[in-house]
């Protein structure tokens, strides 16, 4: 009985020899298969870590680009704002502008019918020049008499408007819409 016992005991022995060197095969395959996977993350890690340091150096010089911009945007709006006032005021310029515009149209279309003679006539501040001779103005304008080679030069007509220029001449404060309003 006791050999009988000694080779239930063996054959359970060889059994459990065979089981475990069944685990420790099937172990080995589990390691050979998991050598290359664990090469493979530790890779991508390696690769995660390369792309998480650029990220940090590219936040760190979006942060300086920031802080820079920080320091230049109140400028900016400072310029923004007087290039806005300047657009305003140059709106209003431009509105008196149209509306000097206007108006002077509106003279023109009044003056169209009539001949500069009459409008010269009309405004006695310029008054008539009747003598075209050759005395000097204040203002250093000499008037020639009409001569026979210009035999339309200083006319008793053009001697009138002469006499109109020679009026805002002598007046610079004066300016041609004032005239002609006169």
């Amino acid at each position: 009985m006791d050999i009988k016992k000694l080779q239930a005991d063996l054959a359970a022995t060889v059994r459990g020899n065979d089981i475990l060197k069944c685990e420790v095969q099937n172990a080995l395959d589990a390691l050979s298969y998991a050598t290359p996977k664990l090469k493979y993350l530790e890779l991508q890690v390696l690769k995660k870590d390369k792309n998480i340091n650029q990220l940090t150096n590219n936040l760190q010089e979006c942060m300086k680009e920031l802080g820079v911009v920080m320091a230049i945007l109140p400028k900016v709006f400072q310029e923004r704002d007087f290039m806005w006032e300047k657009v305003k005021s140059y709106s209003e310029i431009n509105m008196l502008l149209n509306y000097e515009i206007n108006m002077l149209k509106r003279k023109e279309v009044a003056l169209e019918g009539t001949s500069i003679h009459d409008i010269v006539h009309q405004n006695l501040t310029c008054g008539a020049a009747e003598n075209v001779g050759t005395a000097a103005k204040p203002n250093g304008i000499m008037h020639e008499p009409v001569r026979p080679d210009r035999p339309k030069a200083f006319s008793s007509n053009n001697s009138s408007v002469l006499s109109c220029i020679q009026i805002a001449v002598d007046i610079p404060s004066q300016t041609a819409s004032d005239i002609l309003d006169v």
